[in-house]
């Protein structure tokens, strides 16, 4: 619903033309909207009736001090206000969640990549180019912190050769047993593009890999109308060309999903996170820790630890407790 902003009357003895500045701004609307993409000063939003447009944030909001390179993110919603063809974005509502990472850019923290989610989708594929198991690892530990679902699709299986299938099956296997949806796909071929579809469906998600991994292909398939470029990959380092510039939120209409398309990123470091939090990031670690003998039990060097006794009884991955290890050092 549509809110009208009223201002306090005018005291006596105004000029005719103060009044006629303040009736103005009596019809000033405040309505909620959905950031669809984020651009600094100029961001596309949708508004309460539907409709796209562009609003500019307002004055006093570029000015404060936030964390981030940027005060607003693709999914965040924000009050609009609208004067004459104005649109401007006059506040932030508080958000449910965000997924962020740590920022290359000189005075700035974090960078965040999507808010407000329901699933985080990581694409990934183990050639052309490869995905890292840790870069995996840091997605999950961020998504389970903010308390995000996560699906893992490798992608590209018309490239891998029989023993190259049975590596990637074993991964998700192995993480299917942790309790994440995952699946190897091949999108060129368009095999298991059925099953993703229904993974996404009723969900805002975001999709995030490597550049090149095929993420624009996806979108391509699931929704022939977006038609996103895609790129090549370079003969010499296997490496992707960025395709998408911008994080984006799209509405594949046909398979009713809300998908934000992410740029690539080549890493994924950690941020706002601290060395307490990290056990209750690994699902695998939940239905041991209570039973530890100390409540504050990090899993490292502590007596009676359940956690370590799973990993040497092969209850849990070594590689997971190891990465776990890995990155309490970096937060220490």
């Amino acid at each position: 619903a549509h809110i009208v902003l009223i201002k306090k009357g005018s005291k006596s003895g105004c000029s005719d033309q103060k009044r006629k500045r303040n009736k103005k701004s009596e019809h000033s609307i405040l309505m909620k909207a959905r950031v669809l993409k984020a651009a600094g000063t100029w961001n596309v939003v949708q508004t309460a009736s539907g409709e796209i447009v562009k609003a500019r944030l307002r004055g006093k909001l570029r000015l404060q001090k936030f964390k981030s390179n940027n005060p607003i993110v693709v999914g965040d919603w924000v009050e609009l206000s609208q004067k004459e063809e104005d649109w401007i974005i006059q506040s932030i509502f508080p958000q449910d969640n965000t997924i962020k990472r740590k920022s290359k850019q000189i005075g700035k923290q974090v960078q965040p990549l999507a808010a407000n989610l329901d699933q985080v989708v990581v694409l990934a594929s183990l050639k052309q180019p490869r995905t890292s198991i840790g870069f995996l690892d840091r997605i999950l530990v961020s998504a389970e912190i903010n308390k995000i679902d996560v699906c893992i699709l490798f992608n590209k299986k018309d490239l891998l050769s029989v023993s190259e299938v049975k590596t990637v099956q074993k991964i998700c296997d192995e993480y299917k047993k942790i309790g994440y949806p995952s699946a190897l796909i091949s999108v060129k071929k368009r095999e298991g593009i059925e099953e993703v579809s229904k993974i996404l469906q009723g969900k805002l998600n975001l999709l995030i890999g490597h550049s090149g991994v095929g993420k624009s292909s996806l979108v391509n398939v699931l929704d022939i109308s977006q038609r996103r470029k895609t790129g090549e990959i370079s003969d010499v380092h296997q490496k992707g060309r960025h395709t998408t510039t911008l994080a984006e939120l799209l509405f594949l209409k046909k398979e009713n999903i809300l998908l934000i398309d992410a740029p690539g990123i080549k890493e994924f470091g950690l941020t706002d996170i601290k060395k307490e939090q990290l056990k209750f990031a690994f699902p695998e670690f939940k239905s041991l820790q209570n039973k530890c003998k100390f409540s504050n039990c990090l899993h490292v060097n502590e007596p009676e630890c359940k956690v370590k006794l799973a990993v040497e009884n092969q209850v849990v991955l070594e590689r997971r407790y190891h990465y776990y290890l890995e990155l309490l050092n970096e937060l220490i």
